[in-house]
């Protein structure tokens, strides 16, 4: 209880970084259910928390990219799939933005609203029930036979919005869509030649 009621008073920081690390190497219960692909993401990010005579305030930077062998591809090994996330906690809201990128195109954007009363969580040292999440999803993807897996099966634009209200409560709500007026739906084959993998079609 004294420690409790020292980090409400007294000013604290908490600071956290990770270099760039291949997903696969992280520890196993980080990387359990991933598919394969994921695995071959570089990552790295940074987490900064402050709080104590004052609301607690935080920071969380992310990004990744798949530095694996794009030969094991179908199709769209130029594709080089990457995003980035910024994270603010203030006032007792988390706000998170991840952005997801192919080629020289954004291909969607996710934007993230949690409560997150830190100060009120440490005061009762119990673990918290989740919050309410809110989603905000936008895809605006001109060609998905430019995306790895993706372009196995489909080829053709894809755009659209999604919202989601109140996840992880009683009553969630779901509105928007996703719509496109040229999607193709293909099949791409795999054929080895050394140690590539030919696209057919």
């Amino acid at each position: 209880t004294s420690t409790i009621e020292t980090l409400a008073l007294m000013p604290w920081r908490f600071s956290l970084r990770m270099p760039p690390r291949l997903a696969a190497t992280l520890p196993a219960p980080l990387t359990v259910g991933l598919p394969p692909l994921l695995t071959e993401f570089t990552i790295a990010g940074s987490l900064s928390l402050s709080g104590g005579a004052y609301r607690p305030r935080g920071t969380f930077l992310a990004t990744f990219e798949h530095t694996g062998n794009s030969n094991r591809f179908v199709c769209g090994r130029e594709a080089r799939p990457r995003g980035h996330v910024e994270a603010e906690l203030r006032d007792g809201v988390t706000t998170a933005d991840l952005t997801a990128m192919v080629g020289n195109d954004r291909i969607g954007r996710l934007e993230v609203r949690v409560p997150t009363p830190l100060d009120q969580w440490l005061s009762a040292a119990t673990t918290p029930a989740i919050p309410p999440v809110d989603l905000d999803l936008e895809v605006d993807y001109d060609d998905l036979g430019s995306a790895p897996y993706f372009c196995e099966n489909f080829a053709g634009g894809l755009d659209g919005e999604i919202h989601v209200r109140g996840l992880f409560t009683d009553a969630p709500s779901v509105e928007g869509g996703l719509r496109s007026e040229d999607v193709r739906i293909r099949r791409l084959e795999r054929n080895y030649v050394g140690a590539l993998r030919i696209a057919i079609s």
